[in-house]
This record gives structure tokens, C-alpha cells and sequence, in this order.
């Protein structure tokens, strides 16, 4: 992604001294603010990590959780501007 122009980090959770439900990847794509929560196939989000979603979202961000199988369909996603509604799980 980064040859695209976008910028990212992933964030380490668990610990005592991160905070709960952050998403692993933060991203800047396009100037937008990007939270990727990524799953494995069988994954299930905590609902600390959809509340956290939801609050990007609230705050004008995109926030997604992602798995293996919709990472062309987040790229199509991301290539039109996140025009195509605003998907919280793509699978």
C-alpha cells in the first residue's frame, strides 16, 4: 500500500499499557484516516474492537475489519474513495 501513497502502522495491543479494541492497522489513504481491524478466516471481533470501530466512524474516519478473503474487494474500496457505501466487515 505504501507504494500507492498510503501511509501505515501496525499497532500491538494487549498489555497493560495499550488500550483495548484498537485496530491493528492505522492507516492514511488518500488523507483519510483508516482503522483496519484484520481477521483470520474464523475471526470474531470483540465488541470493544466494533465499539472502537464505530467511534472512527463517528468521528469522520473509515474503520473496517477486514478478512483474508475481501482484500481485493477493500482495494477496489479504497481505489474509489470509499464511495462504495461504508462497510464495518468485509469478508
Amino acid at each position: 500500500m505504501r507504494k500507492q501513497g498510503a501511509w501505515y502502522v501496525k499497532y500491538w495491543g494487549g498489555g497493560k499499557y495499550t488500550t483495548p479494541g484498537i485496530p491493528d492497522l492505522l492507516c492514511c489513504i488518500k488523507g483519510r484516516f483508516v482503522g483496519i481491524e484484520t481477521k483470520g478466516p474464523k475471526g470474531r471481533s470483540t465488541e470493544e474492537q466494533l465499539r472502537k470501530i464505530e467511534a472512527i466512524r463517528a468521528a469522520g474516519g473509515v474503520a473496517v475489519v477486514m478478512y483474508p478473503s475481501a482484500f481485493d474487494e477493500f482495494r477496489t474500496w479504497c481505489e474509489s474513495d470509499f464511495r462504495v457505501g461504508k462497510p464495518i466487515i468485509m469478508k
